[in-house]
């Protein structure tokens, strides 16, 4: 039987704040893990990733270490989940106690072509603040159809994130839910929530997210849409 919810993440190298993520999930009710699948994709990082012994939960590891590969990695996720909905999200950001209940009612009644963005709620400081670009409660099928991340954003850090919720924003209905959030972590909350190793310039990537748009207003969204090529790397499943 399929499950309800695929909850879709990657990390790289981020052992403490992984063992966060899931002592979170680990504490909800059995009776809604059971209606869940975890994907976490493991994108080369170091020391590899590790996940707790539960038949819901799935590891897969991308072989090559390709810098800021977050869009290929959550392709893969998306890829490989069995339910007919995805909540992507990001590992610093924690499923809150009894929140899981709501992620899978939603799951069970999402509608077609609606991208739903859960809140954050801040760690430290309790505060609510914006949603995220990087998490969205989306019906797997729709989330191919507007071609979900574009990898050729691989090796920079950012934009991949910020060129889906605008194709999402011109394809799909999108709307913030006022009953769905998560909790967002931060650096000190986390040692190894950020990874120093890795280039933290985005000025390559800018450019590339203004190419993009000058294409989507050139050629159509969903012309955009259908050009982009995912997976562009060899994985395998661990667990």
């Amino acid at each position: 039987m399929a499950p309800d919810l695929s909850i879709c993440f990657s990390t790289y190298g981020q052992p403490v704040m992984l063992k966060r993520w899931f002592d979170a999930y680990l504490n909800e009710p059995q009776e809604y893990r059971n209606r869940c699948e975890v994907i976490c994709v493991d994108d080369c990082g170091t020391p590899p990733a590790e996940v707790p012994d539960s038949p819901e939960i799935k590891l897969y590891r991308v072989k090559s270490d390709l810098p800021w590969n977050q869009p290929g990695a959550r392709n893969l996720a998306a890829h490989v989940a069995k339910a007919n909905v995805l909540l992507l999200v990001d590992v610093d950001m924690t499923i809150p106690p009894g929140m899981l209940r709501k992620f899978v009612a939603e799951a069970r009644q999402h509608q077609p072509r609606l991208a739903l963005r859960p809140y954050l709620i801040h760690s430290m400081s309790g505060k609510k603040d914006t949603t995220s670009p990087n998490v969205h409660l989306i019906r797997k099928k729709d989330f191919f159809a507007i071609g979900g991340y574009n990898e050729e954003y691989t090796g920079f850090k950012g934009y991949s994130d910020v060129m889906l919720l605008r194709v999402m924003e011109k394809l799909l209905k999108c709307r913030t839910s006022e009953q769905l959030y998560m909790i967002l972590h931060h650096d000190s909350d986390i040692p190894d929530k950020q990874v120093r190793s890795l280039d933290r310039d985005v000025k390559r990537n800018r450019k590339l997210h203004d190419k993009h748009l000058a294409i989507c207003n050139k050629s159509g969204w969903h012309a955009y849409a259908k050009s982009i090529k995912k997976l562009r790397f060899e994985w395998n499943q661990v667990k």
